[in-house]
C-alpha cells in the first residue's frame, strides 16, 4: 500500500520550489531592454509600460489557484489562442493548463 506524504500547507513569504516562486510576494516584471519597462495590464491585454505606482504593475504567485495574479485586477495571466497566433493577457481565474506558469 502506498501513502502519500502530506507537506505542511505552505504560508504567505514562503518560497515554492515547484514553481519558483515566492507567495503571495508582490513582484514586477521588467523588460531587459534598456529603457526597463514593466508589463502593465490595460483591457485585459499585457503592454509594456513605463514604471508607476499602479498596482496593474504588480503581481504575484497565488497559492490557492497556483497562478501568477494581478495584483491590480485581481485576474490570472492566461494563454490565449486566436487565429492568428497566442497571446498573454489576463483572465478570470479557473487554473487551467493556460494559467499555470512556472519560473525557471
Amino acid at each position: 500500500m502506498y501513502v502519500d506524504t502530506l507537506q505542511p500547507e505552505l504560508k504567505p513569504g514562503d518560497w515554492w520550489p515547484n514553481f519558483g516562486m515566492y507567495i503571495d510576494k508582490e513582484f514586477s516584471i521588467v523588460s531587459k531592454m534598456g529603457s526597463g519597462r514593466y508589463i502593465d495590464v490595460v483591457d485585459n491585454n499585457l503592454v509594456i509600460k513605463t514604471r508607476s505606482s499602479s498596482q496593474t504593475q504588480k503581481w504575484k504567485f497565488d497559492y490557492n489557484s497556483r497562478t501568477v495574479m494581478n495584483v491590480g485586477t485581481k485576474k490570472s495571466m492566461s494563454i490565449q489562442n486566436s487565429g492568428t497566433g497566442s497571446n498573454i493577457n489576463v483572465w478570470t481565474t479557473t487554473s487551467e493548463w493556460f494559467q499555470i506558469f512556472r519560473f525557471t
